[in-house]
């Protein structure tokens, strides 16, 4: 018994029992290597070999080094197990949690056919980062662009430790960025508004953020751009928290150049109208619309765009106009519509578009970025990303520290000046307008200023 207790050599049975070990330590101390799918499975055959060996030499002998072989192995075998089986959440603890709320179900409104390209573009930004993907768990929650389902989903979240928020839609934000800012139990939690307008929306630092272009700056761009020989205007805006935004941010500006007849009257649509339930909501009220020539702001989202187009054509109301479109009208798939029906038109008049100054932009492409719903987007999520990042990394202390220092960024590395113009945690995208060209399909620098 003494000579075995005291022997120098280690038989076979220790050699692959330790040699076991190792490789199992090895495996789980660089977790990439179990990104190799035989890696995973080496893993738990070398800890299945190492507990045998131990095991068969207790029964020649039983010294301490086989007492410490069996403990880590007990270990080991105890994380891979809690690993395989605890649910994700508990799993990734260590991994960063974002909800992300936005509307894709497949309702006809016309303010979720954004949603898909909300979608779109978060998706985009996470898709060219690889590294993101593996450092945070994103969760996407559908909100229906209803306030009482968005509630909902944030308070399952907060059970969960959920701290970062990414939501969209004015109607949705200007209730949830209330709450963060009011509700105690939302103390640790901070969200980021993107594609939301609304005038309403509140914002704190450290707590709630938008990044977006507002309604002010729309408003502000579309009718100083009117040339003086107009003197009327009306607006056709989708009866909503964007809409009603919009359109009061363009009449006050309208209504400070004392030249121009003052705008009374703005037509508030149904999300879900077609054209001829808004030629008939027109007709009701067609004694309001001015005389030609006149300005008109058009405000609504995706289809719903081209169906107040179309009522406008058949109440012949084009002719005579300036159409001023926001910012959401800046997509390919709709202005090839737009267009379309414009040129029917003997007097085609002019027609501009607000959109965000690229001005500073790197690598800015004009055909590249023709969708402000889907580029913001990922723009906000990107710059939502990289300031939890710097705050992880100890190059800010604070996350609105981050956020103020974070420059917005794409897979393209475009970047687009911003204001903070106020002790808030709003910003202003600096906007510009632009005429379309219906003959070149391009559009035309104007003066801005």
């Amino acid at each position: 018994m003494a000579k075995i207790i005291h022997r120098k050599n280690i038989d076979k049975t220790d050699f692959w029992g330790i040699t076991s070990i190792v490789v199992t330590i090895i495996i789980f101390v660089i977790p990439k290597l179990e990104e190799i799918e035989w890696v995973s499975v080496l893993k738990w055959l070398a800890l299945i070999v190492s507990i045998i060996c131990v095991m068969y030499s207790f029964k020649k002998t039983v010294v301490w080094h086989r007492y410490v072989f069996l403990c880590i192995c007990g270990i080991i075998f105890g994380i891979n197990v809690y690993s395989s089986f605890v649910p994700p959440a508990k799993q990734n603890a260590q991994r960063e949690r974002i909800a992300i709320l936005l509307p894709w179900s497949q309702s006809k409104q016309a303010a979720l056919e954004d949603g898909k390209l909300q979608l779109e573009g978060v998706i985009n930004f996470i898709a060219h980062n690889d590294s993101i993907a593996k450092e945070f768990d994103f969760v996407f929650l559908n909100h229906e662009n209803d306030t009482t389902v968005a509630m909902k989903k944030v308070n399952e979240e907060l059970k969960l430790n959920t701290k970062y928020f990414f939501s969209t839609m004015s109607a949705v934000n200007e209730c949830l960025s209330k709450k963060f800012i009011s509700d105690p139990e939302m103390k640790n939690a901070i969200l980021v508004c993107a594609v939301t307008s609304s005038p309403e929306v509140k914002t704190m630092r450290n707590k709630v953020y938008r990044y977006y272009v507002r309604s002010k700056e729309e408003g502000d761009k579309l009718a100083m751009i009117v040339d003086d020989s107009i003197k009327n205007a009306t607006a056709i805006v989708v009866g909503d928290s964007y809409g009603k935004g919009a359109a009061m941010a363009f009449q006050e500006r309208w209504n400070d150049r004392e030249s121009r007849e003052p705008m009374e009257y703005v037509y508030h649509l149904p999300q879900n109208a077609n054209k001829e339930k808004i030629v008939e909501y027109i007709k009701q009220n067609i004694k309001k619309i001015p005389p030609p020539p006149r300005a008109i702001l058009i405000c609504h989202y995706g289809h719903g765009i081209i169906q107040v187009i179309s009522a406008l054509k058949d109440l012949n109301l084009i002719e005579g106009s300036t159409l001023l479109f926001t910012s959401t009208a800046h997509n390919d798939r709709w202005q090839g519509h737009i267009n379309r029906i414009l040129r029917e038109q003997k007097n085609k008049g002019s027609h501009y578009y607000a959109m965000p100054n690229y001005e500073y932009a790197v690598g800015y492409n004009e055909k590249k970025y023709s969708d402000d719903v889907k580029d913001f987007s990922e723009f906000a999520m990107g710059k939502l990303i990289l300031s939890i990042n710097k705050v992880k990394e100890k190059q800010a202390k604070t996350f609105d520290e981050a956020w103020w220092k974070t420059e917005v960024p794409d897979r393209h590395l475009l970047h687009i000046e911003i204001y903070n113009e106020t002790e808030e945690a709003d910003i202003a995208v600096p906007m510009v307008v632009k005429q379309f060209d219906l003959k070149t399909t391009n559009y035309e620098n104007i003066d801005n200023n």
